[in-house]
């Protein structure tokens, strides 16, 4: 176990809960809302960024005309994205503990992205639970490993919840 003196926190919006909260789940008009919610890094106290599309639907992935964003929310505006209510019990976190190093880069590559997102949103593609662990692999936070591996093997909020959950810190 590290002994690092900051934390980021990875969260996660659940579609089951989400069904709960809504008449007609207006989740599903998201990729990400198809399976298992939406997940995002609160990288500062109150500031989350997450990954979302805008635009037509995509099987695959087009860098020449992306029609991606990385947005900065706030932790209130995150928890409302579907139309919940940010206090309702659909938020699960995650808590990563990082060196000041570690939180420079996360905060360095965030501020990139945020204005140039390095690839597209597609349903076979980076989507927002990869665009999460690929964030934290470019920080150094997580192992990094190939966009192609991310985008299918990380494909899930929930996989990606399972596999921060098997990381022995």
């Amino acid at each position: 176990m590290h002994n690092y003196p900051l934390s980021i926190k990875v969260l996660f919006l659940h579609k089951s809960s989400l069904r709960a909260h809504t008449q007609k789940a207006p989740e599903m008009k998201w990729f990400s809302g198809l399976f298992s919610g939406h997940v995002g890094i609160e990288f500062q106290p109150g500031r989350v960024v997450d990954f979302v599309s805008y635009g037509r639907f995509r099987w695959f992935p087009d860098n020449k005309k992306p029609h991606s964003r990385f947005m900065i929310r706030t932790r209130r505006e995150f928890a409302s994205l579907f139309g919940t209510v940010p206090r309702a019990p659909h938020i699960s976190v995650i808590t990563i503990p990082v060196s000041e190093n570690q939180q420079k880069a996360l905060e360095g590559i965030i501020d990139a992205y945020t204005r140039q997102p390095p690839y597209d949103y597609a349903f076979l593609g980076m989507r927002c639970a990869s665009a999460t662990y690929e964030l934290l692999a470019r920080a150094g936070i997580l192992r990094y490993r190939s966009l192609r591996f991310i985008a299918l093997r990380i494909f899930t909020p929930g996989i990606l919840k399972r596999y921060l959950r098997k990381i022995d810190r």
